[in-house]
This record gives structure tokens, C-alpha cells and sequence, in this order.
């Protein structure tokens, strides 16, 4: 996660953005929202920038509309019905298409046949507990980086916390 953050961190310095969704997955309490706010948001490393419960629309903007840094998505999770499981599905598939090949968009409320399309200008994290998609070609477009409830030290994640400025100035110069 650090390595692929530095990466991406430089490419943003350079002025090159790399377009892709990362995905983050583990156990619940596992730090991925805290692993994933640290290194990849590059201003306070703090918070994620949306959940999978926003609706579609605001997920969209919120992807569309993130500029210079890396938009995080957290919380993506099956859900209790088959509904509300192909609701998450359609919203990280969306997600997915967005950053990978600058589809995705959404119908505006109210409004004949406008759609309001907002392709990807960066990289999306998006933490999970598990990812599970029917369709492989959507699939093959993740990163996928699995960790277990052990893979933290989670003395070296108060520290970075802590001193989350050390970390920018490293990546800065």
C-alpha cells in the first residue's frame, strides 16, 4: 500500500495521473478506511471521501468531480438482499468502468434523457471485505490487494498517523 501510494504521490507531483481502482480488502476491523485515508490522501490522511451507502448520483460526482488526488470509496460490502447486493455491485461496476475506460454516468433526477458523466481524473481506492464479481472483465480492471487482520503494525500506523506531514515532505522532495 506504501509503495503503491508513493507511486501515485509522485505521478501527482509530476502532473501524470493515474487512472484505476484500487481495492483494499479484509476483515472488518482491519484499518483498510485508515490504511487507505493515510497513504492515499495526500492533504490530511484522515478520511475516506464517500461510502458505497451515497447514493449512485453522489458517488458519481464525487468520483467525477475529484481532482489531483485520490478519490477513496469506503465500505463496499454485499448486502443483506439481493437488491441491495446488485445495488453495491452496479455502484462499484460504475465506479470500475469510470476510472478504467471514462464511461459511467447517471440520469440527473427529474430531467429528460440528461446524463450527468463524469469520467475519472485519478485513482479510486475502495475498501472492502471481499470483492465478489460475476463479470471478469470488470473484475480484471481492479488492483486488488488483500490483507488479514495480523498485516498491520499497528504501532508504525499511530506513528505514521501521528506524523503524517514527515510523510508528505518525503513524498514532496
Amino acid at each position: 500500500i506504501m509503495l503503491l501510494s508513493l507511486v501515485q504521490s509522485r505521478m501527482m507531483i509530476l502532473g501524470e495521473y493515474f487512472k484505476g481502482v484500487c481495492c483494499i480488502t479484509a476483515p472488518t476491523q482491519s484499518f483498510k478506511t485508515t490504511l487507505a485515508s493515510l497513504f492515499f490522501n495526500f492533504e490530511n490522511g484522515r478520511e475516506a471521501n464517500i461510502s458505497f451507502e451515497a447514493t449512485m448520483a453522489a458517488i458519481v460526482r464525487t468520483v467525477g468531480s475529484t481532482r489531483d488526488s485520490t478519490v477513496i470509496l469506503d465500505d463496499f460490502k454485499p448486502g443483506a438482499t439481493k437488491t441491495e447486493r446488485d445495488d453495491m455491485v452496479r455502484k462499484l461496476s460504475t465506479v470500475i468502468r469510470m476510472c478504467s475506460d471514462d464511461s459511467g454516468g447517471v440520469r440527473k433526477a427529474g430531467s429528460q434523457n440528461s446524463i450527468i458523466s463524469n469520467a475519472s481524473h485519478g485513482l479510486a481506492v475502495v475498501t472492502a471485505e471481499h470483492i465478489q464479481l460475476s463479470v471478469q472483465s470488470t473484475l480484471a480492471r481492479l488492483l486488488i490487494l488483500e490483507l488479514d487482520r495480523n498485516s498491520v503494525d499497528v504501532a508504525k500506523l499511530s506513528y505514521f498517523q501521528n506524523n503524517h506531514g514527515i510523510y508528505r515532505n518525503f513524498i514532496q522532495h
